[in-house]
C-alpha cells in the first residue's frame, strides 16, 4: 500500500498508487493525456497504463497476460538509473539510455520534474513541466497496434521506495509535433538533436530579449499581456513561468510598491503566483496582498497592534469595493493558512472578507483545527499526511489541498524530504555527499560537520562518528555530564557547521543494540550553541522498543516563527529512562534531520 509523508506520496517497492479520480482518467482518445509529476529515488520511477486499475507492480507481469489487464509500463531510471524503458504487456519494446542527460536521471537528494504523454498508443517521456517545449522531450515511441481502451495511470516502483509530488494530469489538444500519417518523418525529441550544434530559434531570441526586460516595475504588465495571448505558444509558457517565478521571489516588493499593476492581475495568474513554493515572506503578507487584490475594505489588516497611520482612507476607493473579485476563492485556496500563527488566524477572522466568503471560513476552520489537534505518538491527526493527502484503497487524493500544509522553500535552499525511516535523504547524509555531488563519506571523519556527546569519546561505547554513519552500532551512548546548575544531563549534539542553517521539519533516531530505550527527551536547536530552544518534547514515549529500530517525528515549531533556521541540534534526555540498565544513557545508533537547508556562501 502506498503511503504519504506530508505532501509526498511514498510508493514502497513493488506497490502501485492508482490515479482513479475523474481528472486523472484517460477517457478521450482524441486528445493528449499528459501526466506531470516530481519524483525522487535511486531508480525505477514507474508509470503503469492500464484498462483496469488495482494491480500492484509485482502482479503486473502476471495480469498483463490476460486481455482485460493488458497495457503499458514506462520506467524512468531503469537498469540502475541508466535508461528509460517502455514495455507492452510486460515485454520490453523500447529502451533509451540516459547517460549524459542529467535531467532524465533520478536523484536521492532532490525532487526532479518529469512528464509522460500518452495518446492512442504513442508515448513520450520528458523532463521539466512544459511538455509543449520539444527540447524537453527525451524519447518517443509509437505502438503500431495500440491498445484501444487505456483508462488509468498508476505510480509505482520496483526495488526501492520512490517519492512522488505535485502529481497532475493535463488533457490537451494534439501536439504539433505529431507524426504525419502520410510520411515516415519522426517527431523531434531531445535525443535527435546534435548537442554540439545548438541552433537559436527566433522564439529563443525573442524570449531572451523579453526576459531581460523583466523588472519589478514591468513584470505585472508583462504577465497581463501574456495572460491575454494564446496558450498554445511555446514562448508563452516559458515567459509566463519566468515572470511568475520573478513575482514569487520578490512578492512583497511587487505587491506593495507596484500595487496598482499587481491588483490588475487575473485570478488565474495570481493563483499560480500564490501557489509558488519560493515566496520568501510570511504567509500573513501573502494573505494581505490577496485581500487587497480581492477588493476588501480590510486590506491593511495587521497581525500585530493596529497603527493609526494605516487607515482605510489610504486604500484607493476602487480597491475597497465591497464586491469581491471573481476567482477570489481559488486564490484563497492557495494561501497556506495552516502556516500562520493562531494570532494571525484570529486577525483574519476579524476581516469583512471572512464574513462574506464561505471558502475563507472553511480554510480558517481547517487551519485552526490543525493547530488544535495534539500530537499523539509523534503524529498529529490533522497532519496533511493523514487528513488531506492520504492514499485510500490505492487511490491518490487531490494534491492541491496538501500545498496549504507545506512549508515554502525560498530559492537558494535545498529541501531534504523524508521518504521513509532509514532513507538517505537527511542533512547529515547530504553533507556527507557534498550536496549530492560525490560518493558518501562519513561527514565527521571528513570534517564536514561535528558530533559531540555529553560524555567524552571512548572505546567503551561513545563514538561520535557512528551517530552519522550508515552502519548499525551495537553500543553507542552519551552519558551524563554535570550541568551549570549542578544537575546531570545526557545528550547528543550535531553541529552543521558555519555554512549551514536548517529549518527542521522532521528528525529520525535509530536505537543501538542496548536495552536503554529513550522515554523522556526533547529535540533542541540553537544558532550559537549556547541558547537553546525546544522544537519538540516527548514524555513517556514508547516508540523505541527494539534494538536497531528506526523512528521519526514531525516538527511544527517553525510554523509560528519568523526565522527558525539553526546550526546546532541536540537530543536532550529530560528524565532517566524507566526500568533501564543505564537510566542516564542516551543510546543511539543514528541521528539525522530533514527540512530546508540554507547554504551560506
Amino acid at each position: 500500500m502506498a503511503a504519504s509523508s506530508g505532501p509526498i506520496l511514498v510508493v514502497p517497492p513493488l506497490e502501485c498508487a492508482w490515479l482513479t479520480g475523474d481528472e486523472y482518467v484517460l477517457h478521450d482518445p482524441t486528445v493528449d493525456h499528459v501526466l506531470l509529476f516530481e519524483a525522487k529515488g535511486s531508480n525505477d520511477v514507474t508509470i503503469l497504463l492500464k484498462e483496469q486499475y488495482g494491480s500492484r507492480r509485482w502482479q503486473n507481469d502476471l495480469v498483463s497476460r490476460s486481455a482485460e489487464h493488458q497495457g503499458y509500463t514506462v520506467i524512468i531510471g531503469s537498469h540502475r538509473n541508466s535508461c528509460v524503458k517502455i514495455e507492452k504487456n510486460a515485454k520490453v519494446e523500447y529502451v533509451a539510455g540516459t547517460v549524459g542527460c542529467e535531467e532524465m536521471q533520478l536523484a536521492n537528494h532532490v525532487m526532479r520534474p518529469f512528464w509522460m504523454m500518452y495518446s492512442a498508443g504513442e508515448i513520450r517521456v520528458g523532463w521539466g513541466d512544459n511538455p509543449r517545449d520539444p527540447r524537453t522531450c527525451f524519447c518517443v515511441w509509437k505502438d503500431d497496434q495500440p491498445h484501444t481502451n487505456i483508462q488509468y495511470a498508476g505510480l509505482s516502483s520496483w526495488d526501492c521506495h520512490v517519492g512522488y509530488r505535485n502529481v497532475r494530469m493535463l488533457h490537451v489538444g494534439r501536439m504539433e509535433a505529431d507524426v504525419d500519417e502520410d510520411t515516415d518523418e519522426k517527431p523531434t525529441c531531445a535525443m535527435d538533436i546534435d548537442s554540439t550544434h545548438e541552433i537559436c530559434t527566433l522564439s529563443d531570441i525573442c524570449l531572451k530579449r523579453l526576459e531581460d526586460t523583466v523588472t519589478l516595475a514591468s513584470v505585472c504588465n508583462i504577465l497581463m499581456v501574456m495572460d491575454a495571448m494564446l496558450d498554445d505558444l511555446i514562448m508563452h509558457d516559458r515567459l509566463m513561468q519566468r515572470c511568475i517565478d520573478f513575482v514569487a521571489e520578490n512578492f512583497e516588493d511587487v505587491s506593495s510598491k507596484y500595487r496598482h499593476e499587481f491588483y490588475r492581475l487575473s485570478s488565474r495568474v495570481l493563483e499560480k503566483i500564490v501557489k509558488h513554493q519560493a515566496i520568501p515572506c510570511r504567509e500573513m503578507v501573502v494573505y494581505q496582498a490577496v485581500l487587497a487584490w480581492a477588493g476588501s475594505d480590510d486590506a491593511f489588516i495587521s497581525a500585530g497592534p493596529r497603527t493609526p497611520t494605516k487607515s482605510r482612507n489610504e486604500v484607493p476607493s476602487y480597491y475597497c469595493s465591497y464586491q469581491v473579485k471573481e476567482g477570489a476563492d481559488a486564490v484563497l485556496c492557495s494561501v497556506r493558512f495552516p502556516l500562520m500563527s493562531r494570532e494571525e488566524l484570529c486577525d483574519v477572522q476579524s476581516s469583512s472578507l471572512y464574513a462574506r466568503s464561505q471558502m475563507l471560513r472553511n480554510l480558517i476552520e481547517e487551519a485552526l483545527s490543525f493547530h488544535d489537534c495534539p500530537m499523539v505518538d509523534g503524529t498529529n491527526p490533522m497532519d496533511p499526511s493523514i487528513r488531506v493527502n492520504g492514499v485510500v484503497n490505492g487511490k491518490l487524493l487531490c494534491h492541491d489541498a496538501t500545498m496549504r500544509f507545506r512549508q515554502r522553500c525560498p530559492s537558494g535552499c535545498t529541501q531534504l524530504v523524508h521518504i521513509y525511516d532509514g532513507d538517505t535523504n537527511g542533512v547529515c547524509h547530504f553533507i556527507g555527499t557534498r550536496y549530492g555531488r560525490q560518493a558518501w563519506v562519513n561527514p565527521v571523519s571528513a570534517g564536514l560537520l561535528k558530533v559531540v556527546a555529553s560524555s567524552p569519546p571512548s572505546r567503551c561505547g561513545t563514538d561520535p562518528k557512528s551517530l552519522v554513519s550508515r552502519s548499525f552500532s551495537r553500543i553507542n551512548f552519551a552519558g551524563p555530564r554535570r550541568a551549570m546548575d549542578g544537575s546531570h544531563e545526557s545528550w547528543w549534539m550535531i553541529d552543521l557547521g558555519e555554512r549551514h542553517r536548517l529549518r527542521c521539519t522532521r528528525y529520525i533516531l535509530r536505537h543501538d543494540g542496548s536495552a536503554d530505550f529513550l522515554r523522556d527527551w526533547c529535540l533542541q536547536a540553537s544558532v550559537d550553541g549556547q541558547e537553546w530552544e525546544t522544537l519538540v518534547s516527548h514524555s513517556n514515549d514508547q516508540t523505541l522498543k527494539v534494538s536497531g529500530q528506526f523512528a521519526s517525528w514531525p516538527i511544527r515549531y517553525h510554523e509560528n516563527k519568523k526565522d527558525s533556521r539553526f546550526r546546532f541540534f541536540r537530543v536532550l534526555q529530560t528524565k532517566p529512562n524507566f526500568n533501564a540498565p543505564n537510566p542516564m544513557h542516551v543510546s543511539l545508533s543514528q541521528f539525522d534531520l530533514y527540512g530546508d537547508l540554507h547554504i551560506i556562501s
